[in-house]
């Protein structure tokens, strides 16, 4: 909402739009992430990536080990299951970070 919205006619967004709008926001800002993250996985030679069902984004193959990834933007943190996902894994899960700021 802008300075002047009031003066143009504009009506107030309301709650349930703003929640909507920042949720829209937020989702669009993970596939761009994930995006960014397989890009960075094929630029780092990993083969084979898959989506994942639950507790990493992808699966990936390199150097003939098994490698979990899991990408996160912002400042999100990593849920139970993910850390409990990391933690089974050990060496193999890496959490991959990207900021929000568009290219």
């Amino acid at each position: 909402m802008g300075l002047f919205d009031n003066l143009t006619g504009k009506e107030k967004e309301t709650k349930k739009e703003k929640k909507q709008r920042t949720f829209t926001a937020s989702k669009w800002g993970g596939k761009r992430g994930e995006v960014e993250g397989v890009m960075h996985l094929i630029a780092t030679g990993h083969t084979d990536i898959k989506r994942a069902p639950f507790g990493q984004d992808f699966i990936s193959k390199k150097d003939g080990q098994i490698k979990y990834t899991e990408v996160k933007t912002g400042t999100a943190k990593l849920s139970k299951l993910q850390q409990k996902r990391k933690k089974q894994k050990k060496g193999n899960y890496k959490v991959y970070r990207t900021d929000r700021s568009i290219f």
